[in-house]
């Protein structure tokens, strides 16, 4: 038919071959195509059909894939599935964590659940004592941060009590991590707990446990510090 329009018989071919991609024919199946025909086996025609139609419906697929973003698209669901799981692993590990805390001491007790991985309590303005969950293990972390533009009053808050750390950690009988962070804004001290993590579940009681007797001891010993970091912030 395409010969008959004024076409030579290459120029035919090559039109049929066009028509044929936009239908999801490749050059590889117009081959199978043109090679299939009554005289073959019908073992062989019926192999050359199905390769046929599995090349034709990857064909379809991809292009479906490509116009609705598949790639993009999956990686944004698997994104927030993760995110959602996580979530939802917090609020229970903090409402496991917050229960056995209560029953302890009352510093967190009016504290919620969160979904956030970092539960805290402010000591004075700018100066936090808190619990952080990770993937692996946990934290208790003091964590310093009076605001935009006081990264001085930061420092010499940690200062004042990294003069104290000798004493400090005496009294935890245990080593902190002194974390000034001069090319930050805030400051940390902390202690890590590397039993177990967040999604292993079958650890929580024992993390939780030491997170919370840890934190009692931690807290009761930065109290006493409390006055002199408040006349320190004052005399900013």
């Amino acid at each position: 038919m395409q010969i008959s329009k004024g076409l030579n018989k290459d120029e035919a071919e090559q039109k049929v071959e066009k028509i044929l991609k936009a239908h999801f024919i490749d050059d590889e199946m117009y081959e199978i195509l043109k090679n299939t025909s009554e005289e073959l086996p019908s073992e062989k025609i019926r192999k050359n059909f199905e390769k046929f139609i599995q090349k034709r419906e990857k064909l379809i697929k991809d292009e479906i894939k490509r116009l609705l973003q598949y790639d993009k698209y999956i990686s944004y669901v698997n994104y927030k599935s993760e995110k959602t799981g996580k979530t939802e692993l917090r609020l229970k590990f903090w409402e496991s964590l917050l229960e056995k805390s209560n029953k302890k001491f009352d510093l967190f007790s009016t504290k919620s659940p969160i979904i956030d991985s970092w539960l805290s309590k402010t000591l004075i303005t700018g100066v936090f004592i808190g619990y952080k969950i990770l993937d692996r293990g946990g934290t208790v972390e003091l964590y310093i941060d009076c605001g935009k533009g006081l990264k001085i009053v930061n420092k010499q808050l940690f200062d004042f009590l990294y003069e104290n750390k000798e004493q400090i950690e005496k009294e935890l009988n245990t080593k902190l991590e002194w974390k000034r962070m001069d090319d930050k804004q805030a400051s940390r001290i902390v202690k890590n707990f590397y039993e177990g993590g967040l999604e292993d579940v079958k650890s929580w009681d024992s993390l939780q446990e030491n997170m919370v007797d840890f934190m009692i001891k931690f807290y009761k010993i930065i109290s006493n510090y409390i006055p002199e970091l408040e006349r320190i912030k004052k005399s900013y």
